[in-house]
């Protein structure tokens, strides 16, 4: 992997190093996480050539050193990826893509975090079962701070982290929830690193 990317940087004349993320941080570019994509979309109608999701995974990452873009945004990769899927022949699998991207940005942006702002402890009445927070503040979900938090905390590696960060919004989207409590939040990511170990 490494050789071939070696190969390419010397017909390209240059790499892609990193990525913008949403939040603006910057991470490491990882053409895998680019097939992965390609390759679910194809799954999605009927198509089972990985090898063919590599070439156009390839393709994806010429074009943006091609456009002149040293550090991509996430949305220009996508945006890449979209037309060099249409380029290629690749409607289906494209329009696959092209929902499932904006099914998660409007399944990412319903989703609020409920926080309280004070110290005090929120009161229960345990007879009617009935939360009432003392003061409340929200904010939209971000599986980066799940991230950061856990490099922070637990010393897990960032390649680590995000792969917990990213089940958990997985999970918590498939829910259903449009909101929930940063208690909840804790309880998705302690499942998560159970479950790794």
């Amino acid at each position: 992997m490494e050789q071939e990317k070696e190969e390419r940087v010397k017909i390209l004349g240059r790499s892609i190093e990193f990525v913008r993320k949403r939040d603006g941080t910057l991470v490491p570019f990882d053409l895998n996480r680019i097939t992965e994509a390609i390759f679910k979309a194809a799954k999605a109608v009927g198509g089972e050539d990985r090898e063919r999701a590599e070439e156009l995974a390839k393709q994806v990452e010429e074009y943006l050193i091609r456009q002149g873009y040293e550090v991509p945004d996430v949305e220009d990769i996508q945006d890449a990826v979209e037309k060099i899927l249409i380029e290629n022949g690749h409607a289906k699998t494209a329009k696959a893509f092209i929902l499932y991207r904006d099914w998660k940005n409007r399944q990412r942006a319903l989703i609020k975090v409920r926080k309280s702002r004070s110290k005090k402890l929120s009161t229960t009445d345990f007879s009617l079962l009935v939360y009432t927070p003392q003061e409340e503040i929200y904010q939209q979900w971000d599986k980066n701070r799940i991230k950061d938090a856990l490099i922070r905390e637990c010393q897990l590696s960032p390649a680590v982290a995000g792969a917990i960060a990213s089940a958990v919004e997985e999970k918590v989207i498939r829910s259903g929830f449009k909101e929930i409590t940063t208690t909840l939040r804790s309880g998705q990511v302690n499942n998560a690193l159970v479950l790794r170990g």
